[in-house]
């Protein structure tokens, strides 16, 4: 008699089971853009973060005049350049991409060899990087932000 009863409720059993475990996968797939959406946006936050802060870095550069200055060891051994560097260094690596470690590492050697020898040759060498710093920076804000690319550069 058991058995009669279950069999009759086989279509019952599977009306009621199949909506359920496609509302269920439906739960958890929804769950799971919606943590990705968040992981984006926080990480989307931290990039711009970081990128916000190499421009700041580099507006302390022109603030204290230091690609123009012929004697620049004074101005490397300024408290808040060294301070805003540090800052800058810390959220490049933990943030940034290979292309923008790999300028920011270039330009960083430019300021140590402009600092120890031959400054003629290398003050090009570090306005160079510094320009190519900031307007990487400057696309990938774009970029970020979904902004289209600007031509000029």
């Amino acid at each position: 008699m058991i058995i009669l009863c279950v069999n009759q409720n086989w279509g019952l059993i599977f009306s009621i089971s199949i909506p359920s475990l496609l509302v269920i996968a439906g739960w958890i797939v929804v769950y799971l853009l919606n943590r990705k959406n968040e992981i984006a946006k926080e990480l989307r936050g931290y990039r711009i973060d970081m990128l916000k802060s190499i421009m700041h870095f580099i507006d302390v550069f022109h603030k204290n005049d230091i690609s123009l200055n012929p004697d620049i060891r004074t101005k490397f051994n300024d408290d808040k350049i060294k301070r805003v560097q540090e800052i800058v260094s810390t959220k490049i690596f933990l943030y940034g991409k290979d292309d923008e470690i790999a300028i920011f590492m270039d330009f960083l050697d430019s300021c140590g060899q402009y600092k120890n020898n031959d400054k003629h040759n290398n003050l090009q060498k570090l306005i160079t990087s510094l320009t190519k710093l900031a307007n990487l920076c400057q696309n990938n804000i774009r970029k970020e932000l979904n902004l289209e690319k600007l031509n000029a550069n």
